[in-house]
């Protein structure tokens, strides 16, 4: 079921950083396709199909950078006296909780990321409350819009959506802090750079995306951009289909995000499946990248302006 998932938060707002974490069910499958060339992770390699773990405990989305991973053993800890893990020869348990990081050191404090206590704190307060969105836990210091400059760039955040076929669920999470502007389901930029008039510096797609990338393209290496995305369903998938699918997912937003996947991105998909419901390959492809669209765009959407970057809803009270 729907409810067998819960997600937790911890928000630092003064000091723009937080993280997420979705508690799982006994019994999932899980796996994970990173395809930014600068992912920042925790425990990836057990989720390869070829590997022999199957199940997660949790999967951590946080910020801090590398250094946010350590939010992970708050998790663990949480998880530890819940008594959930993987029980060791010797009869510990050694909770499973991989891990992908977004940067957003370059907004509040600089050297503030969360830590082991943010991540228990993230894990106690787990919930099946998925309604919570935009400038929270993970999303919190998130940014889009960010190839003309940072200074041009606008609030990304934290999304979720769900979608029900038949008796398949599909709940989808997005962490978004792109490089690239945010398009909505029509092909239109809904988030993005401004140009000195906050107006969207990329009015017409079809003919600006280019021209504008050669004339005011300066992606800056020193400003890392990363979109986490996490599927959640109770669609029966082995490892192998579950690492499938998530690589086909992380193709699907490049109909999202323009520039998508450069060099300086950490892009990472999670898909974790808890049930027993039958569903063609094609199909939950399909349906789950409708369902992460969604999730970027309620993450964009729902942002709130924060440390001097302005949001869709505040440029919106301007105007």
């Amino acid at each position: 079921m729907a409810d067998d998932f819960l997600i937790g938060h911890y928000t630092n707002r003064e000091k723009v950083s937080g993280c997420t974490v979705i508690i799982c069910p006994p019994g999932n499958t899980a796996s994970c396709y990173a395809g930014g060339a600068s992912p920042g992770t925790r425990e990836l390699v057990l989720l390869h199909p070829e590997k022999k773990m199957q199940t997660v405990n949790a999967v951590l989305l946080t910020g801090g950078s590398a250094y946010g991973l350590s939010a992970a053993g708050g998790v663990m800890r949480y998880l530890y006296e819940q008594g959930r893990g993987y029980k060791t020869a010797g009869g510990i348990m050694v909770p499973i909780v991989p891990a992908a990081v977004i940067f957003d050191l370059n907004l509040g404090s600089t050297m503030f990321y969360p830590g082991d206590e943010a991540g228990y704190e993230a894990a106690q307060s787990a919930s099946p409350d998925f309604g919570v969105c935009g400038t929270v836990g993970a999303g919190t210091g998130a940014t889009v819009g960010k190839w003309a400059g940072f200074e041009y760039c606008m609030k990304g955040g934290l999304g979720t959506a769900l979608l029900e076929y038949k008796k398949i669920f599909i709940r989808a999470i997005a962490v978004v802090n792109a490089v690239g502007d945010v398009f909505d389901e029509q092909g239109k930029v809904l988030a993005g750079a401004r140009d000195e008039k906050t107006v969207f510096a990329c009015k017409n797609p079809d003919k600006d995306l280019v021209r504008l990338w050669e004339e005011r393209g300066r992606v800056d290496s020193s400003r890392e951009h990363t979109v986490l995305t996490t599927l959640l369903t109770n669609a029966a998938l082995s490892k192998l289909q579950a690492y499938k699918l998530a690589q086909s997912l992380q193709l699907r937003l490049a109909r999202v995000f323009f520039p998508y996947s450069t060099l300086y991105d950490g892009d990472v998909t999670f898909v974790v499946s808890a049930g027993s419901e039958t569903v063609s390959p094609e199909i939950l492809s399909e349906l789950g990248g409708r369902t992460l669209h969604k999730a970027v765009i309620s993450a964009v959407c729902s942002a709130t302006a924060l440390a001097g970057i302005p949001s869709c809803s505040s440029l919106r009270e301007e105007t």
